[in-house]
């Protein structure tokens, strides 16, 4: 009798981000419009869109309905199946458990059916009442909850207009997911790649582009920029993610000018769905521990969950002879608070993290504490404190509006030595967002106005300096960007096509205005059939030493040549999503194609000279030659199958080209494998779960070394290569005990440095990366929980 059984309609239950208004509200992706250069054109291509097809909804008026538990208590995040006839529709619950379902037609004799996560769920036929309050009684039972929890695993975002993929807790538990780069063990959309060896430095990739190109956002707001890039993936621990939303290129306007090659949504713990007490411990092999806390309290109108995360040092070992250590020794302590509240009208949320990290790695003598600035002993000494802050209220002014404000801030300080060169940083961040929402004849409609400031000074000593590099001195960046858009979403055609517009304008203080517009489009042949086209344009600005962490690692020359202008490029994506579903089982294949084209692209150039680095604008906006331009290719074939009673399994395989046009001709960029594949496999038989994921690399161009010395030379292309990893859980009632193995097979990059004999050198450099350099690594670990009664 529960509709736990029945995925299509569970995968909705969990959802975050969806409210009232729209019934799909996820990061939405876009790309690829013809390129213009006029104002006067954009306004008009506003216009045009913003109002396009609002005869469709003329005249339409709204049921209100509201979902509460037996005590009264509003419900959010359920899920209303409105049937009449052969159509069927989804919507879900706000924060306060209501929701307005357009009346398109006569729904009177229409079956209502209410469905949330921990409860029974109800139908009711329609009778054309204008206001409805469903009551939902409570679910007991053990082995029912037991269900939901299989029917949680990843999925695609059925209703969402952008391909979103969905990862939540559930499939989290599949991998060890120390950090946030750890979380993407079992999907091939994210690819982390470590961008520093010695600090281990890590970006996430999507599109097969580097990681600054795509969005990330931290519940909800854009906080991970500048300073705070570099280690702030990793500085995300695995237990404290509660959902990650994942699209591929431009997405929705609301959250900024970014996202060229796709958003991540991180939302951490959330204050109304946590354990009374939880906690966890993780240790591998090298001797690293991570330790998890965490309690929450719920009261009658909010909840706030607090927890503290700790990590302890790795061991010290030299396993392949090159005299640096294989693992970056961390050291982490982390507070954090999060919390929900919410009245008749009014919701709110808040957040606050403080964390002090420090790093070190080098050569195996190296000792922090006397060596560092010292051309005796190499070694990295990297510190740095984090004060994040985030606030949003939402007020519903009525059934029908609402607004809503976001405001977030960051303090980063920061002091590392890497050999002899000596960096400290400072930075200051704040965001806000203001946004009015209104349905109006079946349309709904986003504004508002944003502004972003960042105060970000870096300072750079080379000392006693063997390399006789000559980029020292104080680098300043001040950026104060106001920012007006605009959304527009609409169905016609039975809500078979769907349709988002937007654009928006920011004026950044140094380069000025900068106009954004995109598009996405949903088409729904059948039920299980589903054709997304979105196509637009981003933009963003350079910040040189954390986008590119390598340059400070190692000991090339820097040459920046002068009047660098911000990075922009069209994106232009289509995917194809056919689900299955037998009474055995459900599964679904999708495939993507995506291009982008660099307006303006600044990449590290090795190819000038063997012992520096050349950043300049590349790209036909930058005034080149019309024949100089930066492109890319992205195909993706994935698919997932799941049994009801048996394993599920997932696969992709994806094709990626990233490549610059001279008038010397194509050029290959380096550090992306031509081919990626993924094979993941997770079986759950009563107390105990399996999970087996294979990763397939192909080969990948590294930097041009030819310029060097003989005997600091590279190979043009790494080889290809395979990485297996292995999982075992163990479920008992409030305990979960579990043990894996990374990289079963120790396939290793030996030797990742260029001339790690003479650590000092100029031609010393860790930019060489293309594979694990960590080798085999076992770990085991433990989780505990007290569930709210």
């Amino acid at each position: 009798m529960i509709v736990f059984n029945e995925k299509k309609i569970l995968h909705k239950c969990p959802l975050n981000s969806l409210h009232v208004f729209l019934p799909q509200k996820n990061p939405t992706q876009l790309a690829h419009l013809k390129q213009t250069r006029r104002m006067s054109f954009y306004l008009k291509f506003l216009l045009q869109l913003l109002f396009l097809g609002s005869s469709a909804g003329a005249g339409a008026q709204h049921l209100s309905v509201q979902v509460l538990s037996q005590k009264n208590i509003p419900l959010p995040k359920a899920i209303l199946e409105l049937k009449c006839g052969n159509q069927t529709q989804l919507f879900e619950t706000d924060s306060l458990g209501k929701v307005l379902i357009p009346e398109n037609q006569e729904i009177g004799g229409c079956k209502l059916r209410a469905v949330c996560t921990g409860f029974q769920e109800d139908s009711i036929y329609l009778s054309g009442r204008n206001n409805l309050r469903i009551l939902l009684q409570e679910i007991q039972q053990l082995d029912e909850i037991e269900i939901k929890a299989r029917a949680q695993a990843a999925f695609l975002e059925k209703t969402a207009v952008i391909k979103t993929e969905v990862i939540n807790r559930q499939e989290l538990k599949k991998a060890a997911c120390c950090d946030l780069a750890g979380c993407f063990e079992t999907q091939g959309t994210v690819q982390p790649q470590v961008s520093n060896v010695l600090s281990n430095a890590k970006e996430l990739r999507i599109l097969g582009l580097a990681g600054v190109y795509n969005q990330l956002l931290v519940d909800g707001m854009p906080t991970l920029v500048g300073l705070s890039y570099p280690f702030g993936i990793s500085g995300i621990p695995g237990p404290m993610v509660e959902n990650i939303y994942v699209s591929k290129g431009t997405n929705s306007v609301l959250q900024g000018f970014e996202s060229i090659s796709g958003q991540i949504n991180v939302i951490t713990t959330e204050a109304e769905k946590a354990e009374k007490i939880k906690s966890s411990f993780y240790i591998n092999q090298f001797q690293e521990a991570h330790l998890n806390a965490a309690i929450s309290q719920h009261f009658e109108n909010g909840s706030f969950v607090a927890g503290i995360h700790s990590v302890q040092p790795a061991g010290r070992r030299d396993r392949d002879g090159d005299g640096f250590l294989d693992v970056t020794r961390l050291r982490r302590r982390m507070i954090f608070l999060n919390g929900k509240w919410q009245s008749d009208r009014i919701f709110g949320e808040y957040g606050l993290r403080y964390s002090v990290e420090s790093r070190s790695s080098g050569q195996y003598e190296f000792n922090p504490e006397k060596d560092e600035g010292s051309n005796q002993k190499y070694g990295h000494s990297i510190g740095f404190s984090q004060l994040d802050g985030r606030k949003k209220l939402e007020y519903r002014i009525r059934e029908d509006q609402r607004i809503i404000l976001q405001v977030a801030g960051q303090l980063h300080r920061q002091e590392s030595w890497y050999g002899t060169l000596n960096y400290r940083g400072h930075q200051v961040l704040a965001y806000g967002n203001f946004q009015y929402e209104k349905i109006w004849n079946g349309h709904l409609l986003k504004t508002g106005l944003s502004q972003r400031f960042l105060d970000a000074s870096e300072q750079i000593r080379l000392g006693s300096d063997p390399a006789a590099r000559t980029f020292d001195g104080t680098y300043r960046k001040l950026e104060i960007i106001p920012g007006i858009f605009a959304e527009n979403s609409f169905s016609f055609r039975d809500e078979h096509i769907k349709l988002i517009t937007g654009i928006r304008a920011d004026h950044h203080n140094k380069f000025g205005w900068k106009v954004v517009p995109r598009i996405m489009l949903r088409a729904d042949f059948s039920s299980n059939s589903i054709l997304r086209i979105n196509a637009g344009r981003g933009w963003r600005t350079l910040n040189l030493f954390t986008d590119h962490a390598q340059i400070l690692a190692g000991n090339r020359n820097l040459q920046i040549d002068d009047n660098l202008i911000p990075e922009s490029a069209w994106n232009s994506g289509m995917s194809f999503t056919q689900n299955f579903e037998g009474e055995s089982f459900n599964a679904y294949l999708s495939g993507d194609v995506y291009y982008t084209f660099f307006e303006n692209q600044l990449f590290p150039d090795y190819r000038k000279s063997g012992s520096s680095i050349q950043f300049r604008n590349f790209g036909q906006s930058a005034g080149n030659e019309p024949s100089e331009s930066s492109q890319s290719w992205y195909a993706q074939l994935e698919g997932k199958l799941s049994l009801r009673q048996g394993p599920s399994l997932r696969f992709s395989y994806s094709y990626t080209e990233n490549f610059r046009r001279t008038p010397d001709g194509k050029t290959v960029l380096p550090f992306t494998p031509l081919h990626r594949g993924l094979l993941a496999i997770s079986w759950r038989k009563a107390a105990w779960q399996l999970d087996m994921n294979q990763h397939l690399y192909g080969s990948q161009y590294l930097p041009d070394t030819r310029q060097n010395p003989e005997a600091y030379r590279t190979p043009q292309k790494s080889p290809a290569f395979q990485i297996t990893n292995l999982q075992i859980i163990r479920f008992q009632k409030s305990i979960e005990i579990y043990a894996g193995c990374e990289n079963i097979f120790n396939f290793r990059q030996l030797r990742p440095m260029t001339a790690w004999q003479e650590p000092f050198s100029p031609w010393f450099d860790t930019a060489g990366v293309w594979g694990p350099t960590r080798g085999r690594e076992f770990y085991a670990g433990i989780r505990f929980r007290i569930s709210n009664p």
